[in-house]
C-alpha cells in the first residue's frame, strides 16, 4: 500500500494475538485458534508482525536519539523521526511543524531523516533483505 506507518492488518493481528494470550492465561487448557478473514493466524505470522512493529519502534527511538545530537529538542526529534519513518504529515514544533520546514535542519540531520524515509517507505524488512549477504549470493 502507499500509506506509511503501521498497517491496520498488523494492528489487528497484534490485538487478536494479545487477546488470544489473555484467554489462554485465563483458561490454560483452552485451545485458542485465531483467524483473520478466514485465514488462520499462525505463530509465525504473529511473530513476524511483532518483529516488524518492534523494529519500527526501535528505529524511531534510534533516529530520535541520533537527531538529538543535532541539538533538536525531544518533541522535534521524536516527531520528525516518526513523521519520516511513517511517511505521514509534518512533525511537531516550530522547526519541523506545520509552519516550519526541514530545510533549516543541519545537513547531517537531513541525511538521517532521508535514511528514515527510505526505511519507512521500503518497509524495514525489504531493506534488511537487500543488505543481507544471502540475497546477493
Amino acid at each position: 500500500s502507499t500509506t506509511g506507518g503501521l498497517k491496520t492488518f498488523r494492528l489487528q493481528v497484534m490485538m487478536m494475538t494479545a487477546s488470544g494470550y489473555i484467554r489462554q492465561l485465563m483458561s490454560p487448557n483452552r485451545i485458542v485458534v485465531l483467524n483473520f478473514n478466514n485465514t488462520r493466524i499462525t505463530n509465525e505470522i504473529a511473530t513476524s508482525v511483532l518483529a516488524y512493529v518492534t523494529v519500527m519502534f526501535l528505529s524511531v527511538m534510534v533516529f530520535t536519539i541520533a537527531l538529538s545530537f543535532f541539538n533538536l529538542d525531544l518533541i522535534t526529534a521524536l516527531s520528525s523521526a516518526t513523521a519520516t519513518i511513517t511517511n505521514v504529515g509534518p512533525g511537531l514544533g516550530d522547526i519541523v511543524g506545520p509552519a516550519g520546514s526541514y530545510a533549516n535542519l543541519d545537513p547531517g540531520a537531513k541525511l538521517l531523516l532521508t535514511v528514515a524515509m527510505l526505511l519507512g517507505r521500503l518497509e524495514f524488512f525489504t531493506v534488511l533483505v537487500v543488505l543481507s549477504r544471502a540475497f546477493w549470493r
